[in-house]
């Protein structure tokens, strides 16, 4: 389509020039949304495809090595979804391309030159409004001010606030499908947004491009550091996030064309405080997490809910609901053994301190949000979010006369622009979580002893909002923080993740101005710091560090020999509680990595194994340099992505050296079963090697996490 000019003179001095070179970015903005919502889908459906026809030969995949298995049906339904949308959506525009109505003078895509020779004073009736309208003055016909002077794109919407106003008669536009027009705002005239950001899209085409790389391209393993592991983290992070954003996207798509703005606002409590404490628990009706939920609020805030409720439901809404306190429930149920590992009193003490607390902070956030909303009003809100608002009456007349073609269209529309516009700053948010994480594990910061419990709650916090975890999953990764750091700092990390992180920080604003960015992170930050202190100086429990027992390197035990250890290894253990003697060859029993990690845990299971022998696999890590009769043998395991991926280890002793492998290298050892004490209650499980033809170089599995 070329560029014309079409002027028409609407009296009272107006004249408005049309340009339909602003169809062309309105068709190019929507086919790289179609495009490249496309080409997710199609990339998620041939990531689980493979992972279908690989298993049948034993071969690792892409999306083994990203995600877990049960996300893997999540992958599928994002790529049937992604694909149908984008689809529809292609179809519907290839009919807009052809119908020469959709090219009328008056559609959408024309900019505004006002010549006024005299002061135009109008007044228009003005419906009931709620509070989110009461920051767009709605009219019925096209207002323009004198400073009307920018272009809008086909399709787009915006809301228009004039300090003067005039009646036009004759200026009536004619809107078809997709085309909604509301009075632009000009206080914030700089701030509209138009759709047309062609970063957006730049940013989108990395991790498409690191797909038609083959990138990451090999199995994760415990001796990757650097590059390869910053890749798998971010690229993992942004596969399980998808899943929950196109739910969301397809959710706000569907309430902005069915739900009435007025029916919503009508079931808001009057009393500020009991709808906000309503908000909070909407996660139980609308269970999303962190990643999905931020669409849906930002439809539901244009729905007319309040935007102190939108808020509280933003941020209690990942916590309070089903699916995450399960998961709670679950990550913390081996923590039952009072006076051992009872963090904060149980598992069940746990969730409902999560959930007690996420909901306190939800409702005081929000409390000072809606005092800020009274205070500013619009000045709080991304202009993405007043455009398109309509009067209650006046929507709810426009939806009783709409076709099916419609209202598909507006869906598919609002799902795709909301989808791009998200997974854009998603992305950028993973970029930061994956180097926060690569930062984190250089230091070693988990492994610092904190003796404060404020500095380890600070520290807690900060790793939340750098891991930028799902919230059914961070409850597994606090669980396997070392059990000595305070009960307060695993709470803070449960509570603030689901909040506040790097991914949400970028996504925030696409829906709050700097000002309301800034407020919630101040009451978010000082709220957990303050709750999750109290809670740990009162209900905490006190956890010793666990002390691992010195084995000592064969070149110094001869210096020893005066205290009856001798140069033998095996004869150290002695020392610890496991017991001695010289193991005939026998076949080991098959055993899941996975079992090697819980059968110590109890006195049945300990009593079960003790001096069985199994053959057991994983990867080579050497415990210290120069040693070769005792290592570890380590696995990885993960909850959800391998982006929350933490390092299994298992100590091995053997009676001969063991040499050639280096760390990563995966092996097979047959070795008997003993446990030592660590402390009066805590037991490990040693596997004992007897000679070093028990070692064995084996191929890796084709799932490398443990199970």
């Amino acid at each position: 389509m070329s560029e014309s000019t079409h002027t028409h003179d609407h009296g009272h001095g107006h004249t408005h020039d049309h340009h339909h070179g602003e169809e062309d970015n309105y068709f190019i903005d929507q086919l790289c949304m179609v495009g490249l919502s496309g080409a997710f889908g199609v990339i998620c459906l041939c990531l689980w495809y493979w992972e279908k026809t690989a298993s049948a030969v034993n071969r690792p995949t892409m999306l083994t090595n990203l995600l877990d298995q049960q996300f893997h049906p999540y992958v599928l339904l994002t790529g049937i979804g992604l694909t149908l949308i984008a689809f529809t959506r292609g179809w519907i525009l290839w009919q807009q391309s052809r119908d020469p109505s959709f090219r009328k003078p008056h559609d959408h895509g024309h900019a505004h030159d006002h010549d006024h020779d005299h002061p135009h004073e109008h007044k228009h009736p003005a419906p009931a409004k709620t509070p989110l309208e009461l920051a767009v003055v709605p009219a019925p016909a096209h207002v323009h001010g004198p400073a009307c002077g920018h272009e809008h794109a086909p399709g787009e919407a915006c809301g228009h606030d004039h300090s003067h106003e005039h009646s036009h008669e004759h200026h009536a536009h004619e809107h078809h499908i997709g085309k909604a027009h509301v009075e632009p705002d000009h206080d914030e005239a700089a701030d509209h947004d138009h759709g047309w950001a062609p970063w957006r899209y730049v940013v989108i085409l990395v991790p498409i491009i690191l797909f038609l790389l083959g990138l990451p391209n090999r199995q994760l393993s415990i001796a990757d550091t650097g590059a390869e592991r910053l890749l798998v983290d971010f690229v993992s992070i942004v596969y399980e996030a998808m899943p929950f954003i196109v739910l969301g996207v397809l959710l706000a798509g569907i309430l902005e064309e069915f739900v009435p703005q007025q029916a919503l606002a009508k079931l808001v409590p009057r009393n500020t405080l009991l709808a906000i404490m309503i908000g909070a628990l909407l996660g139980l009706v609308f269970p999303m997490c962190e990643c999905g939920i931020i669409v849906v609020m930002k439809r539901l805030l244009r729905k007319g809910l309040p935007l102190g409720v939108c808020v509280a439901y933003m941020l209690a809404g990942p916590v309070i609901n089903v699916v995450v306190m399960g998961s709670t429930l679950v990550a913390f149920g081996s923590y039952n053994d009072p006076g051992r590992n009872d963090i904060l009193g149980g598992p069940w003490q746990v969730v409902a301190w999560r959930v007690g607390l996420s909901y306190l902070v939800a409702i005081v956030t929000a409390l000072v949000v809606d005092w800020q909303w009274q205070r500013h009003g619009k000045r709080l809100l991304h202009p993405s979010v007043l455009h398109g608002l309509k009067a209650g009456s006046d929507e709810e007349s426009s939806q009783a006369s709409r076709p099916w073609r419609e209202r598909v269209n507006n869906i598919t529309q609002t799902a795709l622009h909301d989808y791009v516009d998200i997974l854009a700053f998603l992305i950028l948010g993973a970029v930061l979580a994956a180097g926060g994480k690569f930062l984190i594990k250089e230091y070693n910061v988990q492994d610092w002893l904190q003796q404060a419990p404020v500095i380890a709650i600070l520290m807690m916090m900060g790793i939340a909002i750098l891991f930028c975890l799902c919230s059914e999953a961070d409850a597994f990764v606090a669980a396997n923080f070392p059990l000595f750091w305070p009960d307060g700092s695993k709470l803070a990390f449960l509570v603030l993740g689901p909040m506040l992180d790097f991914k949400l920080l970028l996504m925030y604003t696409r829906v709050f101005r700097g000002r309301l960015i800034y407020t919630i992170v101040i009451c978010l930050v000082l709220q957990v710091f303050l709750y999750s202190s109290v809670v740990n100086y009162f209900f905490g429990r006190e956890h010793p560090r666990d002390t691992t027992g010195f084995i000592m390197p064969p070149d110094v035990e001869p210096h020893l020999l005066h205290i009856g250890m001798g140069p033998d290894l095996f004869a150290q253990l002695g020392h610890f509680g496991v017991s001695l003697g010289q193991d005939e060859a026998v076949q080991g029993e098959k055993t899941p990595y996975g079992t090697l990690l819980t059968m110590a845990a109890r006195e049945d299971t300990r009593n079960q194994y003790k001096g069985k022998v199994v053959e057991v696999r994983g990867e080579f890590e050497p415990i210290r340099a120069g040693s070769e009769m005792v290592f570890s043998l380590s696995r990885l395991k993960r909850n959800c992505c391998a982006g929350d991926a933490t390092t299994m280890r298992t100590m091995v002793v053997a009676r001969e050296n063991i040499q050639g492998y280096k760390i990563g290298d995966w092996i097979k050892i047959t070795a008997r079963v003993e446990f030592r004490q660590r402390t009066p209650t805590t037991f490990e499980t040693v596997l004992k090697v007897s000679k070093a033809t028990d070692v064995e170089a084996c191929r890796p599995d084709q799932d490398p996490f443990v199970q």
